[in-house]
């Protein structure tokens, strides 16, 4: 990922409507795994999201989410989904599966850590 620097400009190049969505997709993952890592990634991540692109959320916890949180989160994005009219893709590993040889050996893996931003 990323310095707490470089971070603060990319996320400045953000649309006040992106920075608004991403903060509360934030702070639903928050309220339901408060110890969440939270990245966006994608075009998004990248400055170059369009009105058609999706808002692309890796969501790391520390163990695997239960049922219930899982669907809490979902809930909640959903609901977010509805309100502002734009469509979030969550992926959300446990820290042991997103840490591990397998998953490091991924394009997806290394596009993320590439241009990923920690929120």
């Amino acid at each position: 990922m990323e310095t707490a620097s470089r971070r603060g400009r990319r996320l400045g190049r953000m649309s006040p409507f992106d920075a608004h969505v991403l903060q509360r997709v934030q702070g639903a993952v928050r309220r339901h795994a408060p110890a969440a890592s939270v990245v966006v990634y994608g075009s998004t991540a990248r400055g170059a999201r369009t009105d058609e692109s999706d808002y692309d959320v890796l969501v790391v916890t520390p163990s695997p989410m239960d049922k219930s949180t899982d669907e809490a989160i979902q809930r909640d994005v959903y609901a977010i989904e509805l309100d502002l009219a734009v469509v979030v893709s969550l992926v959300c590993p446990a820290a042991a599966q997103w840490n591990s040889a397998l998953m490091s050996a991924t394009p997806f893996r290394r596009a993320v850590e590439a241009e990923g931003i920690r929120l």
